[in-house]
């Protein structure tokens, strides 16, 4: 007999399945919701590899990005084994929609076995986040809001030979070509950048939310403006010269565009105690260059670390502390919760855009100490928290400097 908790997971989960039920009436008849399921197979999509041969330079950069190794990511993968573990299959599509979207649309993930073989995806849906994913997205076909992830523009009506792009004077006798203002906006970013918790329906993704509450969306700065940067160039090789070709590098966690998210500041107070000296440090880290909360993402995969320090004349640590910036989802007992699992609470200590968050360390200095204090304020990115680090039996990765912050105070 399953226990009530597990007996919950499976209803909700086939809760999450049947979601498409609502779309599906809302299409019409059931004979054509089928039919209008079916028509989009794994052979309708273009293998990157082809697109290259025409646009050498965006198919290279795209090879360079997370978006090509979404599926491939040794990472990924340790999590998805994981969940489907711990899940015995049934939450397959949680994670697998985005990251094998070829495969999602096509209806190929809740066949597959468990556990998880990674060769029974086929060439194509082993692309991850592959060009003819995303440039065969019309836009025009939203079926509604309580459906799967990744599907919010699948399945689509006309062919797969159509090529969308944001030129209208666009045109190759390769394929068929259509500018589409859905690919130059964020909202299409929101296809696999905003979701829910498949159990208990909470945001968990927010990314595109906070950036459509946050002052970005009021200034036109849209997700392709940072995470896709703007040259000169050739789209392919035969094409005409353009001034604004967004680059295809997705440049996102992994990448050097952390180090333009955030700034930090650090300052003291010197206070007289019990005929001694205190240090009351202040570092302050303001998300200044990130259009949605830092870290962003799932709870419990991305993590920044704040460390405070106060070093002496001679270079030896006076004092250090050292503050965690991030999301966790928790139990009720305060244990850590996997992003599949039921919670009760989310802990949450991320930064939203232009705002700012704090650490302190106060330091008692020796009495007989003279010189200059150096302060140092440093914040550092993780791959994945060491709370989901542990539960995955990972060693804790090493962090990343995004930025850092130096003063110093003279004690005569």
């Amino acid at each position: 007999m399953l226990s009530q908790s597990r007996y919950r997971l499976r209803r909700r989960d086939w809760t999450f399945r049947i979601a498409w039920i609502p779309a599906l009436i809302w299409i019409g008849s059931w004979g054509q919701a089928w039919s209008q399921l079916q028509r989009i197979t794994e052979e309708d999509f273009t293998p990157a590899s082809q697109c290259g041969q025409c646009h050498q330079e965006i198919y290279s950069q795209w090879l360079q990005s997370m978006h090509s190794q979404s599926l491939q990511d040794p990472l990924y993968r340790t999590v998805v084994n994981k969940m489907i573990e711990e899940t015995e299959g049934e939450q397959k599509a949680f994670c697998l929609s985005c990251h094998a979207p070829v495969a999602s649309v096509a209806g190929k993930i809740l066949n597959l076995p468990t556990p998880l073989n990674w060769d029974h995806f086929s060439k194509i849906a082993q692309e991850g986040v592959t060009c003819d994913f995303c440039h065969t997205i019309s836009g025009d076909e939203n079926l509604g809001q309580n459906i799967s992830v990744g599907a919010y523009v699948y399945p689509r009506s006309g062919a797969t030979s159509t090529k969308y792009g944001r030129h209208p004077d666009a045109a190759t006798p390769a394929h068929q070509t259509k500018s589409s203002q859905f690919l130059t906006s964020a909202e299409f970013c929101a296809v696999c950048h905003s979701f829910k918790h498949p159990v208990q329906k909470a945001e968990i993704q927010s990314t595109y939310l906070d950036w459509l509450a946050g002052p970005y969306a009021r200034q036109g700065t849209r997700c392709q403006d940072c995470h896709m940067p703007v040259y000169s160039g050739r789209t392919a090789a035969e094409g005409r010269p353009r001034d604004r070709i967004h680059a295809h590098v997705f440049a996102g966690g992994r990448t050097a565009v952390i180090r333009r998210a955030a700034t930090v500041s650090v300052w003291a107070v010197k206070e007289s105690r019990d005929g001694g000296t205190r240090l009351a440090v202040t570092a302050s880290v303001t998300n200044s260059g990130a259009g949605h909360r830092i870290p962003t993402g799932i709870p419990g995969i991305r993590q920044m670390v704040l460390t405070i320090q106060a070093l002496g004349p001679d270079g030896r640590t006076l004092g250090e502390e050292t503050v965690t910036f991030g999301q966790l989802l928790l139990k009720d007992d305060d244990s850590y919760a996997l992003p599949w699992e039921e919670f009760r609470f989310l802990e949450d200590n991320t930064i939203l855009p232009q705002q700012s968050k704090q650490g302190q360390l106060d330091v008692d200095l020796p009495g007989q100490l003279r010189g200059e204090i150096k302060l140092r304020a440093s914040l550092f990115m993780r791959l994945i928290s060491e709370e989901m680090a542990r539960r995955l039996n990972l060693p804790i990765p090493e962090p990343t400097l995004m930025t850092e912050s130096e003063t110093t105070v003279t004690v005569p």
